[in-house]
């Protein structure tokens, strides 16, 4: 009877650490990548898979269009997110990695560009803390759905700062572990498909649109001219990421730029869900 006493907290507390350990992150907790980024995914049997939600995932602007190719040193957002039609998944975790597209897929993978600052219940794990040979971004605690049930959305939106140039293409990694609360049992993941981002050669990332601006003089001084047909948002950044100079305008609009450092800037329009990049300099 004594042993038996002695046991049944042990085995209680090994359960609890098992079952607890993917609420705060999965490599943080266990060491477990689930997206696919490193090759073998070890530690990550504990949930179900699923086709009842299928995630994507994609690199934006931080005004919010989609590009297909990075500036160096440049700031953007990645949104992993998916939609589900269950009644009992209402809260999910995820994790997301940023790797050389040479070397994803691998039990090697070499993790690019650099993380900002969490949202609420998100961190970025080390591989010195979950012993991955990536950096892998995941929850800190289960995340709230949105939506409601029957219509739940799972969605992240997490700064990331293209690497310097010369890196060459980065992949995009990335799943989603919808859950209902009680445990690993009736759960359900699914990871996004892997996207490749390529490196711009030109300064200036590929968008999914063009919003017909023109940008000029260029290079510049004093005044940046914006021209676009019809009212617009813009956004100008350098190539730190800093935003310098932002609003809405109405067709022609003159920008200040005489305090600008000298150098590369890149400014952003959005019109009508349309959106473009230009490269300009600063004299």
């Amino acid at each position: 009877m004594k042993k038996t006493f002695i046991l049944l907290p042990l085995i209680g507390m090994g359960l609890y650490l098992t079952l607890s350990s993917s609420s705060s992150g999965g490599a943080n907790g266990s060491g477990c990548d689930g997206t696919g980024a490193s090759t073998p995914a070890t530690g990550c049997n504990c949930h179900s898979h699923t086709s009842t939600f299928t995630p994507t995932i994609a690199l934006k602007t931080t005004g919010g269009a989609t590009v297909t190719s990075y500036t160096p040193g440049t700031a953007y957002n990645i949104v992993l997110s998916a939609s589900s039609s269950s009644t009992t998944w209402p809260k999910f975790g995820f994790q997301m990695a940023a790797v050389t597209a040479a070397t994803g897929g691998t039990a090697s993978p070499v993790s690019v560009g650099t993380y900002g600052t969490m949202p609420t219940s998100c961190q970025v794990t080390s591989p010195s803390m979950s012993g991955l040979p990536e950096t892998v971004c995941e929850h800190s605690a289960r995340l709230i759905a949105g939506g409601t049930s029957g219509a739940y959305t799972y969605s992240v939106t997490i700064p990331w700062t293209a690497p310097a140039s010369g890196t060459g293409s980065v992949k995009l990694y990335g799943v989603i572990n919808a859950v209902n609360g009680s445990g690993s049992s009736g759960d359900g993941y699914n990871e996004a498909t892997p996207v490749t981002i390529t490196e711009s050669t030109t300064g200036v990332a590929n968008v999914t649109a063009d919003a017909g601006a023109k940008v000029f003089p260029n290079p510049c001084n004093g005044t940046l001219n914006i021209a676009v047909d019809g009212q617009y948002d813009l956004h100008v950044f350098d190539l730190g990421g800093r935003m310098v100079a932002n609003g809405s305008y109405a067709q022609a609009a003159a920008i200040d730029a005489s305090a600008w450092a000298p150098g590369l800037y890149v400014v952003e329009v959005m019109k009508d869900g349309k959106s473009e990049t230009i490269k300009v300099v600063k004299q």
